[in-house]
């Protein structure tokens, strides 16, 4: 008894008959053959594009083996690249903190010195009324080199400077 299996009416695709007989001689063949040979034959009977291996073992073996040095070495590859980028982001937050306690010593510094420059310029104005008649040059030559370090000022430090309240008289400490 023979069983007839017509495939789509696709013209591209041909009709194909199958007989019991020649299906139990196909099943017998394939059942001899190693466990390796009858996955091959399966893939290969179901794959439509792809690897076609046939009977070549060797072959199989060869290719699943490059496939498989290639992925251990893709997966190394991707280790070390993640090793690389952890260490730069550690390399990044030590350099952050290290940037953060600079610019902290950096406020204080100029803190200091804009205090330093009032308490100057205090004691200039103190020592001006106290020596009302006497010593201008002397006065003058002071009221100049507080004018001069002005100019060496940073654009923030003069902000500082002139946005902070003057030092009065009972706060200036006298040299």
């Amino acid at each position: 008894m023979a069983t007839e299996v017509m495939a789509s009416p696709d013209p591209s695709e041909e009709t194909t008959s199958f007989s019991l007989e020649d299906d139990t001689k196909l099943l017998k063949e394939l059942n001899a053959k190693p466990y390796k040979a009858q996955a091959v034959w399966f893939l290969n009977a179901f794959w439509k594009k792809g690897p076609a291996f046939g009977d070549n073992i060797d072959e199989a073996e060869k290719r699943a083996e490059d496939a498989a040095c290639q992925a251990t070495s893709r997966r190394r590859s991707a280790e070390e690249d993640a090793a690389t980028a952890s260490s730069a982001r550690e390399k990044a937050e030590e350099d952050r903190a290290a940037a953060e306690k600079f610019r902290e010593e950096a406020n204080i510094a100029l803190q200091t010195s804009t205090e330093a420059f009032q308490a100057a310029q205090a004691y200039l104005e103190k020592v001006k009324r106290e020596c009302a008649g006497a010593g201008k040059g002397k006065l003058w030559w002071l009221d100049r080199e507080l004018e001069e370090a002005k100019k060496y000022m940073s654009p923030a430090q003069l902000a500082r400077l002139q946005a902070a309240p003057a030092l009065k008289e009972d706060q200036v400490v006298s040299a």
